[in-house]
């Protein structure tokens, strides 16, 4: 049996519509509105998710490296015997700054070393 000869196909419109709802479809105007819309969220939304206007830079030793494929800085150094090493590496969003954080003070010695977002400066996080 084909679908025309099916009870369904056969309804008036009247009955259609009582049955299932409306069958006319969105309002005028509302494909224009949609289109619209996709276009402003593609043009703008993405810009504005993706790549905010004034990243806030993150402060660490200032170098920007590659770490698993993502431009990353250095956040946290450890003091070892033969020397300060990176311990964190922190990944950097798109055109997000990384700038140098202000020394410790003279003198100063620490077995791990961060730097802190707040003050942009390295801090103590271990006394040694």
């Amino acid at each position: 049996m084909g679908w025309q000869e099916r009870d369904w196909a056969k309804w008036t419109e009247k009955e259609r519509s009582h049955l299932v709802g409306s069958t006319t479809g969105a309002r005028p105007g509302a494909f224009l509105a949609g289109v619209v819309s996709l276009v402003a969220i593609v043009v703008f939304g993405q810009s504005a998710l993706h790549h905010p206007r004034n990243p806030v830079p993150i402060y660490g030793d200032g170098r920007i490296v590659q770490v698993w494929g993502h431009p990353s800085t250095c956040t946290k150094l450890e003091d070892l015997p033969s020397g300060a090493t990176c311990d964190v590496w922190r990944f950097l969003a798109p055109h997000q700054p990384a700038l140098p954080a202000s020394p410790l003070q003279a003198g100063t010695r620490c077995a791990i070393i961060v730097a802190d977002q707040a003050s942009h400066r390295w801090i103590c996080a271990t006394p040694s």
